[in-house]
């Protein structure tokens, strides 16, 4: 069967979820397969972590937990074939290669590495936490311009990856600080993916992969029709140009 490769990049702040998100997607009923691999560094006890402050065990009493540093490596092979369309001929399966983030700042220098190249790169925040959405826009946004490249009007780094933001925590929406319609906004402005994700009650991390996916299939058909475009424009200039009667211009 016809397979389609996917590199994806998490980023955000220590603690907002990236972990437990993606491991949602290892779990989802979508994921063919799908196992988390330790890369480069793994996990460690931060012996400076407070109760509450982390990403997950946050009911436990322990005074450390286990927090990313440098990067973890995930291989998802997913079942897309509802979204199957026209430009992605006979695609039906995509292998995504996911890069789990450290968000800690003292990391930050190891990050570029791993999300340069990425076909989408997804930022995430916690919907209750208002330090987490003022970081994605004035710290995580710069840092990918900084790294990856400009980020054009149709929300794509170096013009290739695809910026993705996500809230995390919406199930304690009641405990909400950013509004989905000022996060939204603010997307549409850039034309950057938005999303929420609860990963207590119900597992919708899906509509991650799901909404990149489908703005990728957008992409090759705006692709292909600028191309066309450009193969009718470059053969009227010829035409006027009276290349397309020179001898050199045809075969004997």
């Amino acid at each position: 069967m016809n397979e389609m490769f996917r590199k994806i990049a998490f980023i955000g702040n220590s603690g907002v979820g990236k972990t437990t998100t993606i491991q949602k997607l290892v779990e989802s009923k979508r994921s063919i397969e799908g196992s988390m691999k330790r890369a480069v560094v793994d996990e460690m006890k931060d012996p400076n972590y407070t109760p509450g402050s982390g990403e997950s065990n946050r009911s436990s009493s322990s005074t450390s937990k286990r927090i990313t540093i440098g990067a973890a490596f995930i291989a998802i092979l997913r079942d897309h074939a509802i979204y199957n369309g026209p430009f992605i001929s006979g695609i039906k399966e995509v292998r995504y290669h996911i890069w789990d983030t450290a968000g800690q700042e003292r990391y930050h220098s190891l990050v570029p590495m791993f999300i340069r190249g990425s076909y989408a790169i997804i930022v995430m925040y916690d919907i209750t936490i208002l330090q987490s959405w003022d970081d994605l826009k004035n710290v995580w946004i710069p840092f990918v311009k900084n790294n990856v490249g400009i980020i054009n009007d149709m929300g794509l780094a170096n013009e290739s990856s695809i910026i993705t933001i996500v809230g995390t925590r919406l199930d304690k929406g009641g405990d909400r600080v950013v509004q989905r319609s000022e996060a939204e906004k603010w997307c549409e402005e850039r034309c950057f993916l938005y999303c929420e994700v609860d990963n207590i009650f119900e597992n919708n991390a899906d509509e991650i992969l799901d909404i990149i996916f489908k703005k990728g299939i957008n992409l090759q058909k705006i692709r292909k029709d600028e191309w066309e475009t450009e193969i009718v424009r470059d053969l009227v200039q010829d035409n006027n140009a009276g290349c397309l009667n020179k001898p050199s211009c045809h075969k004997n």
